[in-house]
């Protein structure tokens, strides 16, 4: 598969959901966004499906993001399906953390390429302020659980932080290396684009 320019393209990055638990002041407006109906996206089954196709045309790697997958229903039950069908292909998952504790054990156990957390400061006060309300403990003891049981040489462990001037810049970022580095994980600072000025 390539495209335009005759590029291949081997990586594929699905959204299971529009849907998130966290309000984002980088992600969403303070109202929120309008949800699409389920009945207007995709079924696990066609998603399914959807992957089976991805690997005939060559692609090598699929990463399932959202929203934030875990508030769709049955998700933990879909990536062990897809992984035991399509077990040479590299699947990967972006989640915010806030239930990877009640997840940690079957996606330690099911062989994903890697698990992307989103984290972008180590301050409660900072992470309630800037996802509007949520708490960063359950997302640390998240990280905790997941690594103490996670092959390492099977699933790689990464942190995105998004660096916005203002907010975590100051000395935010050592802080979170400091943590990534005794945590034996990977950190990735992510360009921040602004969307709207409330950040």
């Amino acid at each position: 598969m390539r495209d335009f320019f005759g590029r291949e393209l081997s990586y594929v990055r699905i959204s299971v959901t529009d849907r998130c638990n966290y309000r984002c002041r980088y992600c969403m407006p303070e109202q929120g966004v309008e949800w699409i109906p389920h009945d207007k996206i995709l079924t696990y089954e066609e998603i399914f499906f959807l992957v089976g196709i991805l690997c005939e045309l060559g692609v090598k790697k699929i990463r399932f993001t959202g929203g934030e997958p875990f508030t769709r229903r049955g998700m933990i039950q879909f990536l062990e399906k897809t992984t035991a069908s399509f077990p040479a292909l590299q699947i990967a998952l972006t989640t915010n953390g806030s239930t990877l504790t009640r997840y940690a054990t079957p996606l330690a156990h099911m062989g994903l390429t890697s698990v992307n957390i989103s984290l972008d400061t180590l301050d409660a006060e900072k992470f309630f302020a800037a996802t509007r309300g949520a708490v960063l403990q359950p997302v640390l003891d998240g990280i905790d659980t997941l690594t103490s049981l996670v092959s390492r040489d099977k699933t790689k462990i990464k942190i995105n932080a998004v660096m916005i001037r203002g907010f975590n810049d100051d000395d935010m970022a050592a802080q979170l290396t400091d943590y990534a580095l005794k945590k034996g994980i990977l950190l990735r600072f992510i360009e921040f684009m602004p969307l709207n000025s409330n950040l």
